[in-house]
């Protein structure tokens, strides 16, 4: 979301600090991609592709956090969301298949896909 003052960066609340903390660019309070170790950088997965519903964020791992770090945090972002409006004349499921997808249009189907296979 863009919020007025901070030209153009994008600000947007933290999830990990449970929004009570605004931040531009996750740069206040989580670690950026160049701070990260080398064992943190070969524990991500390569093989989401650029448009999948997936995506992923790497919390702030403290020097003196007593709990251990957890280095990567993955979240499912629906169709709708990235679709700024509802188009006309979109393709249709039959209402069969509708009622068995959840979704009457394919655009906005978004199937679940468990992490632990």
């Amino acid at each position: 979301m863009r919020i007025s003052g901070f030209r153009d960066e994008i600000a947007q609340i933290c999830i990990s600090c449970a929004g009570s903390r605004l931040t531009t660019l996750l740069g206040e309070c989580h670690s950026v991609e160049q701070n990260r170790s080398p064992k943190a950088l070969t524990t991500r997965r390569r093989n989401v592709p650029v448009k999948s519903q997936w995506r992923v964020y790497y919390p702030f791992v403290g020097p003196f956090d007593p709990c251990p770090p957890i280095l990567e945090k993955w979240y499912v972002v629906p169709p709708n969301v990235t679709m700024p409006w509802q188009a006309t004349n979109l393709q249709q499921f039959s209402p069969q298949e509708a009622l068995k997808l959840g979704t009457l249009w394919p655009a906005y189907y978004s199937p679940y896909e468990g992490r632990r296979g």
